[in-house]
């Protein structure tokens, strides 16, 4: 992962899968949608997340954005 990204400083509930992501020396990294709702601290992810694999791509999430800075992509399967 490139290091010369950098990410936002702003507050999000995702920022522990970012840091996850950050820490890895994996080239990927794959989670169930439990473990990701456990990691961020929410009961679930939203419906969306869940139902439409496109929110994992869009850039115009918050989340998407986040990881994306650092190098990242995710794809729901």
């Amino acid at each position: 992962m490139p290091r010369e990204y950098r990410i936002s400083d702003r507050p999000s509930h995702y920022r522990p899968l970012v840091d996850l992501l950050a820490a890895s020396k994996d080239d990927e990294v794959v989670l169930t949608f439990k473990e990701i709702a456990a990691l961020i601290g929410r009961p679930t992810l939203s419906e969306t997340a869940i139902l439409r694999p496109t929110w994992w791509r869009d850039k115009r999430n918050g989340p998407v954005v986040l990881w994306t800075a650092i190098g990242w992509q995710a794809r729901a399967d």
